[in-house]
């Protein structure tokens, strides 16, 4: 069998089309920032909306959710994930992996906020902790590669009833933590979009590189004769 002829499964096309897609709009966006073009004049008109319909028992809610996003939470979340994967699934490299996603994440966000230093929105409507640069969200970033690697290691062997709630709990926990940063004014629009699609893009191409691994695995190399025919 040549290698041209191993297999290529649909998980590993849709995982490169969602890394491709990921990349792309996150090169959009720090484009349109840089240059103030169409997508970052949304900010301004989304960050007054957010500041304008502030309430008590929201802010406490966003304070509250925003956490979920934070290294705070994330770091004791991977360990006592990590111990799961260890312990009752023996499961080393999916344990390795959360770790990657985590990580990676951290250090593309970092590197791109050394890059692109947009400022964070008006300190006068900041109401949380937050410094350095704004572009992209960092919360955001790590939240989406997180949780979503979480949830796609740990569902894995779950009936697809259990798999689709969880895939939709988190979903809605990631929403909510970007929504947060916007609506604490930590964030503008954009960088909160931005570390999504970061974010997603990174997961995606561990993705690739994990299940091409397994399907190398599964589909080892031909050896060839002593004539170097297969």
């Amino acid at each position: 069998m040549k290698l041209t002829s191993w297999p290529s499964s649909p998980a590993i096309r849709t995982s490169a089309v969602i890394a491709l897609a990921g990349a792309g709009l996150f090169a959009g966006l720090t484009y349109d920032v840089a240059e103030h073009g169409e997508s970052a004049h949304f900010d301004h008109a989304v960050q007054d909306l957010a500041v304008t319909h502030r309430t008590g028992w929201m802010t406490a809610a966003m304070q509250a959710v925003t956490w979920l996003g934070s290294a705070v939470v994330l770091v004791p979340l991977l360990v006592v994930a990590t111990a799961h994967l260890l312990i009752a699934r023996r499961a080393l490299r999916a344990a390795v992996q959360i770790w990657v996603a985590y990580l990676g994440a951290v250090a593309l966000y970092t590197i791109a906020k050394a890059v692109v230093e947009r400022p964070r929105p008006p300190v006068g409507e900041l109401i949380t902790n937050a410094s350095g640069a704004s572009f992209p969200s960092g919360h955001a970033t790590q939240a989406i590669a997180t949780w979503g690697t979480l949830v796609l290691v740990l569902a894995c062997a779950r009936v697809p009833r259990v798999r689709t709630a969880l895939l939709i709990g988190t979903t809605l926990i990631v929403v909510l933590i970007g929504a947060s940063r916007i609506y604490l004014g930590a964030h503008w629009l954009t960088d909160v979009l931005a570390g999504y699609a970061l974010g997603g893009a990174w997961i995606a191409l561990l993705f690739v590189m994990v299940l091409w691994s397994r399907s190398r695995d599964a589909f080892p190399p031909p050896t060839t004769g002593p004539n170097g025919q297969y």
